[in-house]
């Protein structure tokens, strides 16, 4: 199944393209005024990384500040979540996850799973 995340934030926004847990694609962009624009720009770029047609992502996951405003998205995941995944999925031995945004500063406490156990 070929999936995307897209993490929407105040400055930034990426996406990623993965096929069978492997990531095929990768784009960012600066967010600027229009989340749902920039949305849709990152991942247009990430199926062009990817060589696939946009249309061949078959769902599509998104988080940070601007998780909603991607009407297409099958799902949203909370930042604190998606931080802990991420950081699990590069480096499966962390326990501890710190993400400075724009925004906002957040850590977590995460098991071997990638599963938040604890966070501020």
């Amino acid at each position: 199944m070929i999936t995307a995340g897209i993490d929407c934030g105040a400055k930034n926004t990426q996406a990623i393209i993965l096929q069978e847990s492997q990531i095929i694609g990768k784009a960012m962009l600066a967010t600027g005024f229009e989340q749902e624009k920039a949305a849709e720009e990152s991942l247009t770029q990430a199926a062009q990384d990817s060589g696939i047609a946009k249309d061949d992502v078959q769902k599509i996951f998104t988080t940070g500040s601007g998780r909603n405003a991607l009407e297409a998205a099958d799902g949203e995941v909370s930042d604190i979540k998606a931080m802990a995944k991420g950081a699990h999925f590069f480096f499966p031995n962390a326990r501890t996850v710190i993400d400075i945004g724009a925004e906002e500063g957040r850590a977590a406490k995460i098991d071997e799973q990638g599963n938040v156990v604890d966070f501020a």
